[in-house]
This record gives C-alpha cells, sequence and structure tokens, in this order.
C-alpha cells in the first residue's frame, strides 16, 4: 500500500500497458503468449497492481517476467512492508506476498455431471476460489472456471505457484476423466447436447452474449472429443472475445467505419468514422460471426460426426 502523493510523485494514475510482446510457437500447434512487460494499474485499492497474462499455462514465465520489475519498482517507492508479514493492506487477503495468481479453465464434464460444488468445495478447503467468465461466484455460464488463491500470507511466491500449479492440474485430470466416461457410457447423451449446440450457433439470425456463451461450451468440447468435426481450432477462443457486448460493438464499428457504411447499411459521407451501431444490431451481428466461424472447411464437412 503506497500513499497518493507517492503514486503522483512517480506516476500518472491509470493503467499502463506495453506495446511490445513475445509470441512463441509451442508444440502441438499450441500458441503462447507472454506479456514482454508487466501491466501497471496504478490506484487500483491505495494499491500498484503489477500484472501479466498468458496463453497457455504458464505461470512461472509469467512470474520471472514480473519478479524483476517488481524489485526495481521497489527501489522508487516506499512499499508498506513489515519483515514478518510482508506487504501490507487494508485487506487480509492482500497481506503476505500480495502474489494473486489465477487460470481460466473450461471443465464443461465437470459441470455436466454436476460435480462444480464439489469442486468449489475441494477448491475452498485449500484456500482457492473460482469466479465465472461473466465475474458471477454461484453462476458458471459457459463452464469457464477462473481459478484464483484467495491469499498470500505465511508462503513465498514460489511456493504458492508451484502449489496453484498441483491443483489445477489436479482439476484438469478429473476433467479428463470425466471426458472419457461420459465417452464411453453416455455417448449418445454427449452427442445430443453437442449436436444441438452446435446448430444453434450455425443456424441462429439473433443471439446473446450468455446464449452465445452457454451453446459455446459443448461444441467447445465436442471438438475436444471429436464429435464435431470440421471447425477451426481456435473458434472458441476468438468468439469468447467477440461475444461480449462492449467487443461486439467495438469490432462492429470499425468494421463499419472501414467500408464506409452507416449501422443501417447506408453509405457514409465521412467513409473513414466509425460509426455506432445500436445494441438490437449487436444480437444478429453476433449471430452473424457466430455462423461464419463454425461454418467449416472446404475440405471437411462441418458439424457433428454421424456414423
Amino acid at each position: 500500500m503506497i500513499p497518493p502523493d507517492a503514486v503522483k510523485s512517480h506516476f500518472d494514475k491509470g493503467l499502463f500497458i506495453p506495446a511490445d510482446s513475445d509470441w512463441k510457437e509451442e508444440e502441438k500447434d499450441q500458441t503462447e503468449f507472454v506479456s514482454a512487460y508487466p501491466a501497471i494499474l496504478t490506484n487500483a485499492g491505495s494499491h500498484i497492481r503489477i500484472f501479466g497474462t498468458c496463453g497457455g499455462f504458464c505461470l512461472e514465465g509469467i512470474w520471472k517476467r514480473i519478479a524483476p520489475f517488481e524489485r526495481a519498482l521497489s527501489e522508487k517507492v516506499s512499499f508498506a512492508f513489515h519483515p514478518e508479514f510482508g506487504y501490507l493492506s487494508e485487506r487480509l487477503d492482500g497481506i503476505g506476498t500480495s502474489l494473486t495468481v489465477s487460470a481460466m479453465v473450461h471443465l464443461p464434464a465437470i459441470c455436466l455431471s454436476g460435480k462444480e460444488k464439489t469442486l468449489l468445495r475441494g477448491l475452498e478447503a485449500l484456500r482457492f476460489g473460482a469466479v465465472s467468465f461473466m465475474n458471477r461466484k454461484n453462476e458458471f455460464p459457459g463452464a469457464l472456471f477462473l481459478i484464483y488463491n484467495e491469499g498470500s500470507l505465511g508462503e513465498s511466491e514460489e511456493d504458492l505457484i508451484l502449489r496453484f500449479i498441483k491443483v489445477i492440474q489436479a482439476v484438469v485430470r478429473e476433467e479428463r476423466l470425466l471426458r472419457r466416461r461420459m465417452l464411453e457410457k453416455q455417448k449418445e447423451m454427449l452427442e445430443n447436447i453437442c449436436g444441438r449446440a452446435y446448430g444453434l450457433l450455425r443456424y441462429s439470425h439473433l443471439i446473446s452474449p450468455e446464449e452465445a456463451l452457454t451453446a459455446l461450451s459443448p461444441l467447445k468440447l465436442g471438438m475436444d472429443t471429436g464429435i464435431i468435426r470440421g471447425v477451426e481450432k481456435n473458434t472458441f477462443y476468438k468468439m469468447l472475445i467477440r461475444i461480449l457486448p462492449g467487443h461486439t460493438r467495438f469490432y462492429a464499428e470499425r468494421e463499419c467505419g472501414k467500408r464506409g457504411i452507416s449501422g443501417e447499411g447506408e453509405k457514409s459521407e465521412d467513409e473513414g468514422a466509425e460509426k455506432k451501431i445500436s445494441a438490437a444490431d449487436c444480437s444478429g451481428i453476433r449471430a452473424a460471426w457466430i455462423r461464419a466461424a463454425v461454418s467449416g472447411t472446404e475440405d471437411c464437412p462441418a458439424g457433428p460426426v454421424t456414423e
């Protein structure tokens, strides 16, 4: 925790996001992204927050990027620090190393099996929590869980990261085990769920963010289990961002600005200007994007596999 005058003397208020970034192509055609420099959020509850993100599961890599920057920053700013308790904060979960680690995991099999409450109780016993993609605690649309630690007191950063990795690996193992069991014992039920989701996404002309997220989850499950074929691998991740209301409006207005048309399809006098898209238009635009994304490829017919 730092005083406001220290923030004013060293930083402007706000969020700093660096432009530099590194891309690394990993094995199995997985793309991993690690920010070359951490982003900084100032005056976040009287704190400075330093954070980084990556695609995949590379927490140790993020920590290696952030740790040197934190040490350098501590030479410029006098943080509230106690030699026994670590960093100090008005929040109990901010005392200690003040490190928060989190991972977004897709757990459709756990949700279909009704074991999400068991998962949450197990996480709570280990001092971890979970919220949904929509930042809800009791509902998890799309079977997306953002799992995070609820405190850092009494643990070093390295120990916390290693413990968190073990917890996430255990959760992923349980998810994969349930998927195999469903394929062996409930394959017809699984095919029905995935096929219905594909049909909704492939042929809807109006769709809300919640409805799209709920259907994208079984679509991804079908792609992972081989039930759905011919859909681009990254469709789920691309649509996960674009279906959000703010992102839908942003991308639509930018596209209309490039084409020089208004939301109603009329030509614009200023072809370089971005056009305002109404909330009513967003449902149709969102559905059109999703239809195009799941339509498949020329050499492989898209849709559920039929034998």
